[in-house]
């Protein structure tokens, strides 16, 4: 790390620590802790109108996991969204040709004569 941050520029008194994992926390005492953009850590103030909802470790890496799977499944359906799509413009293409087709295989109009 630089010591560079992105959004208060150079900074000397700041810490940056990797590779946080696992073990338990005190949930009465225990302070929520973020890492911005730049790999920097603290917490920040919470509005008590909007409380965040209490998750222990577990709960947070299910809910982590399941997160993780939608956007894979998000992906999926993107995928597949633009392959249908292809699908739809080529049978369009398909279509406007036979019908060009069909168009030109008409008979033009006949003239009918009748004697009175």
């Amino acid at each position: 790390m630089t010591g560079t941050s992105s959004v208060a520029g150079e900074v000397d008194d700041s810490c940056y620590i990797d590779n946080i994992f696992g073990g338990g926390v005190d949930p009465v005492t225990a302070l929520l802790v973020f890492v911005d953009a730049d790999g920097k850590l603290g917490t920040t103030s919470l509005s008590s109108q909007q409380p965040l909802p209490q998750l222990g470790l577990n709960e947070f890496l299910k809910e982590h996991g399941i997160v993780q799977e939608q956007g894979t499944m998000i992906a999926e359906l993107k995928k597949e969204i633009a392959s249908l799509t292809t699908t739809v413009k080529e049978q369009a293409a398909r279509i406007e040709k036979v019908s060009a087709k069909l168009e030109m295989s008409r008979p033009g109009p006949r003239m009918v004569a009748t004697d009175r």
